[in-house]
């Protein structure tokens, strides 16, 4: 199954349901544990799907609702108009406003800046993620990438070089693929590197400047080298973070 043909599937997936036992439904999820941009889209639904439910239990049931409903329900071949079509109105708008709010609130959107970029890819790192490929070795992570297509001529700092890895995923930024090298620290820390060709990014740091950002709970380290944009992300601060940049 694809990724696309497994978010038509789940578009109608309801959290909280039975539909998990329909063997089409079952084998979207499980691809959505293996694919990272899948499994965003796939949380983002079901956020906006319970906020949704929730706004709706919280709209009251009109008084002498049921009454209404069987006075005015079709009788032989008398068609009876509802007696409170404003009232109808009013629900449906209703409901259009907390969809509306809630996809707002709830679905970040970024724009293709790097800002933008820094940001969606630390939040990533943050939020959980299933990695494509498991390895300590740095080297065949780099071939892992380098077969999928996707960045592998990286250069990492010597002492990024000295640690051992943990992984790898491939992300996508507005159609583009971007690389996920998962490192582990010193300190039995996770380190995030983000790789992304730098054609496909405006607003870039100027070359030969290393930019220090914090998202959330992350620090993060940017900077341009050769034709790639660098985006070095983990827990701590921005000293402890410059001692992986030498």
């Amino acid at each position: 199954m694809e990724s696309a043909e497994a978010r038509e599937i789940l578009r109608l997936y309801r959290p909280g349901s039975t539909d998990a036992t329909d063997p089409k439904v079952a084998e979207a999820l499980e691809l959505v544990r293996r694919d990272p941009e899948l499994e965003q889209w796939f949380e983002q639904h079901c956020a906006v799907y319970q906020a949704v439910q929730g706004k709706l239990k919280e709209i009251p049931v009109p008084a002498n609702l049921k009454r209404d409903i069987l006075l005015n329900a079709p009788k032989a071949s008398r068609i009876l108009p509802f007696r409170n079509p404003p009232l109808i109105l009013l629900a449906m708008a209703a409901i259009a406003m907390a969809i509306g709010i809630c996809w707002t609130l709830l679905v970040p959107k970024y724009q293709n800046t790097f800002p933008g970029f820094r940001d969606k890819m630390a939040r990533t790192a943050q939020r959980g993620y299933n990695m494509s490929m498991l390895s300590t070795n740095l080297t065949e992570i780099r071939e892992y990438l380098r077969n999928n297509h996707a960045n592998a001529d990286y250069a990492l700092t010597k002492t990024m070089e000295k640690l051992p890895g943990e992984g790898c995923s491939i992300l996508h930024w507005h159609g583009k693929q971007v690389s996920m090298v998962c490192l582990k620290t010193l300190g039995k820390k996770d380190l995030f590197l983000f790789v992304a060709n730098r054609d496909n990014l405006p607003n870039l740091p100027l070359p030969g400047k290393i930019q220090f950002s914090r998202v959330h709970k992350l620090m993060t380290a940017s900077w341009i080298s050769g034709g790639e944009v660098y985006v070095l992300a983990s827990p701590g601060d921005e000293t402890e973070l410059r001692q992986y940049l030498d």
